[in-house]
């Protein structure tokens, strides 16, 4: 009896796909995951426009509608991975995701490409509130970079995402981890204060995370102004250093829960 074959590049990128849009499906049907995605930021950009409003600075309507939907698209990021491999673990399927024949590492990163996509509704959200009642202008200035900077972002912040996904297949309890993980991201990207506000010592910090370099692109690439060119790339750079990072993070985990059988214990 021959083994059956194993799935090329093509048929991973398959499944990744075909994963991708099922999670993205299921995450809709939950509650908290909506409220992440649009109640959140919507309140985030809300109270943020009402304190810049009355400045009319095209410029800083732009970075709190930037900000606040990367403020969505991050949390529904980590509480998908955090919650998607809980919710694998309690349903009795993460065993038989890790040994099917596309690697563990398509579906952890299937959860978390679905939960970055979210972000593109949080971002369209945040910036429909500015453009209906802070007379925002709705279409960017450089709508091309634009769009691809969010395609980065997305991209980006999936795999900073799969990156934090390696602790959650350790871990039973990934809920704390996301709940410690959530705030701090959001202060060293400058999502909630400039990174100039930080200590100097947390500066080198901010400049590794790709989230810092996404806010900064999609803020120019609104506005008009500054260099969104190399922001994409940085923020594509330190995207694919996460990637890379966590695949041989993930590799090692891998390897340790199958030859000791205690995925389903830990």
């Amino acid at each position: 009896m021959t083994a059956p074959a194993t799935p090329g590049a093509a048929g991973h990128l398959r499944a990744l796909l075909v994963c991708s849009a099922f999670q993205l499906r299921l995450l809709l049907q939950y509650k908290f995951y909506v409220v992440a995605v649009f109640v959140q930021p919507l309140a985030f950009a809300l109270i943020q426009f009402v304190m810049v409003g009355h400045r009319q600075e095209t410029s800083a309507l732009a970075a709190v509608s930037v900000q606040t939907g990367l403020i969505g698209m991050w949390t529904a990021t980590l509480f998908g991975s955090g919650g998607g491999l809980s919710r694998e673990r309690r349903f009795g399927t993460l065993e038989p995701v890790a040994v099917t024949p596309s690697p563990l590492a398509v579906g952890i990163l299937a959860i978390n490409l679905a939960t970055a996509v979210m972000g593109i509704i949080s971002m369209a959200v945040t910036l429909a509130l500015g453009a209906v009642f802070f007379d925002m202008p709705f279409v960017p200035r450089r709508p091309a970079l634009f769009a691809a900077a969010l395609v980065v972002a997305v991209l980006a912040n999936a795999c900073l995402g799969f990156l934090m996904s390696n602790a959650f297949v350790l871990y039973r309890n990934a809920l704390v981890l996301t709940n410690l993980l959530e705030y701090p991201v959001w202060v060293l990207t400058g999502l909630m204060v400039p990174v100039s506000f930080l200590p100097q010592w947390c500066r080198p910090f901010s400049e590794v995370l790709s989230m810092t370099w996404a806010a900064r692109a999609l803020n120019h690439s609104m506005t008009g102004e500054g260099a969104p060119v190399t922001e994409i790339l940085w923020c594509a750079v330190t995207g694919a250093a996460c990637l890379l990072v966590a695949l041989l993070f993930l590799r090692t985990v891998h390897d340790a829960v199958r030859r000791r059988a205690t995925l389903s214990l830990v």
